[in-house]
């Protein structure tokens, strides 16, 4: 016969993936950092076993959120509890809390398209147990809460807080493209996470003062006319040179360092989105993936910044194509061809190299763009006229080379026509994480992800830092 537990005393659980690991309360948190694992689909790797139906254990409760991050077996994040369980009649902001709970699985369950009936059998609950939770505001164990973050793809403490940024973020995306990435989506969630955690130690965000001064949509603005105030502004705070392929790192370090943004360039699953945003000014973060030629990876993270600084409302944008859908991504891609491509260096280069094939060139190689993005661009300032437009796309970039009379121009063209993007960790996010580490907020396997190196090697050095080793390099290795 199981002993009944108090409902006053902490009860300590672990996820089912996390029980193999007896390790970790918030110290020891870990972050998905496995493309191959990220990437599956929800029958595949990288995503728990679907959970056997059960009952919940007890009657109504209430939880009192404090919440600690786990090491799976297969390298996800698991939520486990410090909860303390306690009567639901305790205190009246006890039930208020119940009711934020209540209200905010009725949002998420509704908005993922679900019946409770559905989100009951995804989670392996009974149907009564989730009806009890949505109606009565009653709480269950935690891998009930965990199950049921799972079967709605959000983070537990999207449920358990619904002001937080984790609980915003699943009600406020919008994809563009057909379908939702589960693993672009899971990486985002696994990050905001993170930054969840180091928040709430003092390990917070710096909020950026670029972001606040950017210039806000009047009533009566064209979205494309904000988006060409947007790129204005940008391109003063920015200061963006002519460097072609290397413009992508460089754009890329001045987000970071001008405008606060944390900027994350990685290879993603197959078939995985060109790039996704979180424009929540609480936490701004930009996703480039880069199995994708560099010239669309740099117009991908253009775009994705014009998402963030639109603030349009939209929380997370996911981007499976750039093709301008709707006003956000119509605004998106003309901020991105503005920014990337400024009109007065245009002329600039027309005027040197005057209006024929040369002149397309330097631009491509000034600019680190596609050929597509520049002929967009140039009919967009009238520079050339439809027929104009319809004739070069037709030619497209192998007829450019082909007409072009410098054999140095063409060989510059298709050497960066291949090329790929290097990883990019989100050097403010990997900072703060590191700080984390070092006074025992999170373990060293978030810190390990953020920058794509052996976790072992990593704690060996972080070990050797606190037994009091110094860095002493001999003058002659200079």
């Amino acid at each position: 016969m199981t002993q009944e537990r108090s409902v006053d005393a902490p009860l300590e659980r672990r996820s089912r993936s996390a029980r193999r690991h007896p390790t970790n309360k918030l110290q020891k948190a870990a972050l998905p950092n496995s493309p191959d694992t990220e990437g599956s689909s929800s029958a595949g790797r990288g995503q728990p076993a679907r959970p056997a139906r059960r009952r919940a254990r007890g009657g109504p409760r209430l939880p009192g959120a404090r919440w600690n991050l786990v090491a799976t077996d297969n390298g996800q994040t698991a939520m486990t509890s410090g909860f303390d369980f306690r009567p639901a009649c305790a205190r009246p902001e006890q039930v208020e809390e119940g009711d934020s709970v209540r209200r905010q699985l009725q949002r998420l369950r509704k908005h993922a398209g679900l019946t409770v009936s559905e989100l009951a059998e995804a989670a392996g609950l009974d149907v009564d147990v989730v009806h009890g939770i949505e109606r009565s505001g009653w709480d269950i164990e935690t891998e009930g809460v965990i199950d049921l973050a799972w079967a709605l793809g959000v983070s537990p403490m999207a449920i358990l807080e619904p002001d937080s940024l984790l609980g915003r973020l699943p009600v406020a995306t919008r994809t563009n493209g057909d379908r939702v990435s589960c693993g672009t989506v899971r990486r985002l969630t696994s990050l905001a996470e993170l930054h969840h955690v180091l928040s709430l130690n003092r390990h917070n965000a710096s909020i950026s003062v670029g972001i606040n001064n950017a210039p806000q949509r009047g009533a009566s603005t064209t979205w494309f006319d904000h988006a060409n105030d947007l790129a204005k502004w940008a391109t003063g705070c920015l200061q963006l040179a002519d460097n072609g392929n290397a413009r992508l790192a460089d754009l890329a370090s001045s987000i970071e360092t001008c405008l606060g943004v944390d900027v994350m360039i990685e290879a993603r699953e197959v078939d995985a989105p060109l790039g996704a945003s979180i424009t929540d000014p609480e936490f701004p973060f930009i996703l480039v993936n880069a199995d994708q030629p560099t010239p669309r990876a740099l117009f991908t993270l253009a775009h994705e910044l014009g998402h963030v600084l639109n603030q349009d409302g939209c929380l997370l944008h996911i981007d499976r194509h750039l093709r301008g859908s709707t006003d956000s991504e119509r605004s998106a891609n003309q901020f991105a061809v503005a920014l990337l491509m400024p009109e007065s260096r245009i002329h600039e280069i027309i005027g040197t190299y005057g209006r024929g094939a040369e002149s397309l060139a330097h631009m491509l190689i000034k600019f680190g763009v596609s050929y597509e993005s520049l002929i967009y661009r140039l009919n967009g300032l009238h520079i050339i006229n439809r027929r104009g437009r319809d004739l070069l796309k037709s030619a497209r970039w192998p007829g450019l080379i082909h007409a072009l009379e410098t054999s140095d121009l063409a060989r510059k063209l298709l050497s960066d026509r291949g090329t790929r993007p290097e990883r990019h960790p989100p050097s403010l996010l990997t900072n703060r994480c590191w700080r984390g580490v070092m006074d025992g907020t999170v373990g060293p396997r978030p810190l390990a992800g953020l920058l794509d190196v052996d976790v072992d090697d990593l704690i060996e050095g972080i070990q050797s830092i606190r037994s009091g080793a110094t860095l002493a390099v001999p003058e002659t290795a200079w």
